[in-house]
């Protein structure tokens, strides 16, 4: 909250003083109002654009393209299996990728495909390390205020339909 306030008063100064200037911030929110708090006049400084999540072809893209540039490939089966798991983020793609091709950089010859499981199990398990500290934190956030809300949490997290209401959770 401290750092939201911050970058809104400095958008605010910016705004204010009619500076020169032209920044790109990026952030991850359903609007600005999240992003900023305490100087809602910000907000009418900035042009947003929201982005929504990525399709399964252009995921299936990233990775393809991306392990062609060390010579290595792999199936249409595995490069739409890591699409699936990064649920339309890039982010997520970009990690798996990023893991498999670190463990075929790290083989004595970098191999041709990729497919062997182990590619892509490990690259999973080192790409949920470096993001298990950011999930834990939201997820510590999301139940903190009251323990009941942890099962509550578990039953969203277990179902296929990612908006429901509490009724039918």
């Amino acid at each position: 909250p401290v750092f939201r306030s911050d970058m809104a008063y400095f958008i605010k100064q910016l705004g204010d003083s009619q500076a020169h200037l032209k920044f790109i911030f990026a952030g991850i929110a359903e609007n600005v109002s999240e992003l900023l708090v305490h100087h809602e006049s910000a907000q009418r400084c900035m042009a947003t654009i929201k982005l929504d999540r990525l399709p399964m072809d252009v995921l299936h893209d990233i990775i393809v393209e991306g392990l062609k540039q060390i010579g290595s490939s792999v199936k249409d089966t595995t490069a739409y299996r890591i699409a699936m798991l990064s649920d339309g983020f890039a982010h997520f793609t970009h990690l798996i990728g990023l893991k498999m091709a670190l463990a075929a950089l790290n083989e004595e010859k970098v191999p041709e495909d990729l497919d062997d499981a182990r590619f892509l199990e490990d690259a999973i398990r080192g790409a949920v390390a470096d993001s298990e500290a950011v999930v834990k934190e939201a997820y510590d956030i999301a139940v903190q205020k009251y323990a009941s809300y942890e099962p509550a949490l578990w039953a969203v997290a277990d179902h296929w339909e990612l908006f429901r209401s509490t009724r039918q959770i």
